[in-house]
């Protein structure tokens, strides 16, 4: 992945043809695969699912990817395979994520039945690295991990006051019981979120729905870490909408 600067903005181009057999960036081991996504750095283990038959169990928040980034290497000489059928049981899903705000992530799982399987490089691969290993790793990540909660939820509620620092959204208008209702921010150093200020869109008495990854900070009033976008709600005798 390179990034170009064209007209004072930057543009991230990925290698679309790097899965293919012939290019020779084509990783043939597991080994060769740490190598050219450059793993070490990129594999990221601050949330990694563990599911058992295609069923979200548990979730883990590792510190690093130190351990689990020695265990694969200890299996570097596993070749790629050609056996594409659906693994089921036991699974450890972590992420590969680079680019600016982790404009690309791929899907690094690792099954109990002893393979590897992820769609970096635009391409699928499967590595046997032998149900021992397999275990290994889920385990370390089951006994190390810290249990966290799953990802996906969302703030919906009135914008009451904006800075140079948050949005803070009060979602109580939103709530069966108003006293219910809090306060969260929304913080704009993410260009994703500042942009919707910037251009008018997002402003006092606004409603929106902002859907996150990260967590909230009830310690620090509620501040929500990782928000990706910004929807327009619309207030109605029905409750706030959203058009398409």
């Amino acid at each position: 992945m390179i990034a170009v600067k064209m007209e004072g903005k930057y543009y991230l181009y990925a290698n679309r043809d790097a899965g293919n057999p012939e290019n020779p960036l084509h990783p043939k081991t597991l080994g060769e695969l740490i190598e050219v996504m450059n793993l070490d750095k990129y594999l990221k283990c601050d949330y990694c699912t563990i599911t058992e038959n295609e069923i979200d169990n548990d979730y883990y928040s590792l510190n690093d990817n130190a351990e689990i980034i020695r265990m694969l290497k200890e299996c570097g000489d596993a070749e790629l395979g050609t056996d594409m059928e659906v693994h089921r049981g036991k699974k450890v899903s972590f992420s590969i994520v680079l680019g600016y705000r982790s404009i690309y992530n791929k899907d690094f799982t690792v099954y109990e039945d002893g393979y590897v399987f992820t769609n970096a490089l635009e391409a699928g691969y499967y590595y046997d690295i032998g149900k021992e290993n397999a275990g290994r790793i889920i385990s370390c990540v089951e006994k190390n991990g810290e249990e966290t909660y799953p990802r996906g939820y969302y703030v919906i509620g009135r914008v009451v006051e904006t800075d140079d620092t948050y949005i803070y959204v009060d979602d109580t208008d939103c709530c069966v019981n108003e006293e219910d209702g809090m306060i969260y921010k929304i913080p704009v150093d993410n260009p994703r979120i500042s942009r919707y200020l910037k251009n008018g869109k997002v402003g006092k008495g606004s409603y929106v729905y902002i859907p996150f990854e990260g967590d909230i900070d009830t310690e620090n009033g509620n501040v929500v870490h990782g928000a990706i976008y910004v929807e327009i709600g619309v207030k109605g005798k029905d409750g706030v909408t959203f058009p398409e």
